[in-house]
């Protein structure tokens, strides 16, 4: 018996090294390997490109789907605390009010700047549908024509209506 305790606590101290030194992003990349891509591409989001998996994912079981440690909006305001400020403002966006991050958003890593789905033109246009209407016209805004939406509109939340970045009259007025 007194041979055995020193062995368990070699056995104990073994699994506690091996248990710190487990690579998750490469452990998760033997199943998830289509992820790669979008952790290398060229705007990684830092915790995937970390291999901090389980900063967002919970490895073994989740009430969320994709194993997720908590819903899309709350797990992502989280770590983006600037995100509750702007959850308080008058007029929020839908998709950032209902935590659907992902839709403008790649969890993991992308080509767009902020990790955009897409460029910000075809992202809005996607559910704003007069966009498309207004793209046939002949006469266009030239922020709206360079599809720089976030020249005059705030894409989280806003103090104005139409998430406008200041108020209609004082939103012209910065540039003409």
């Amino acid at each position: 018996m007194k041979h055995l305790l020193p062995i368990l606590i070699l056995l104990l101290a073994t699994v506690g090294i091996a248990a710190t030194e487990i690579d998750q992003g490469e452990v998760c990349l033997v199943c998830h390997d289509g992820l790669e891509a979008e952790i290398n591409a060229a705007v990684p989001h830092p915790p995937a490109a970390q291999g901090e998996c389980s900063a967002c994912h919970n490895p073994h079981v989740s009430r969320f789907e994709h194993l997720l440690q908590d819903r899309p909006g709350p797990l992502c305001v989280s770590c983006h605390e600037d995100l509750n400020q702007e959850l308080t403002r008058p007029v929020v966006h839908e998709p950032v009010a209902e935590g659907r991050c992902v839709d403008c958003h790649e969890p993991h890593g992308g080509a767009n700047p902020k990790l955009m789905v897409r460029d910000t033109a075809s992202l809005c246009a996607g559910c704003h549908d007069g966009i498309k209407d207004w793209k046939k016209l002949p006469v266009q805004h030239a922020p709206f024509a360079e599809g720089d939406c976030s020249t005059c509109h705030e894409p989280h939340a806003s103090d104005h209506d139409a998430l406008s970045a200041l108020p209609i009259g004082e939103s012209c007025t910065q540039c003409h």
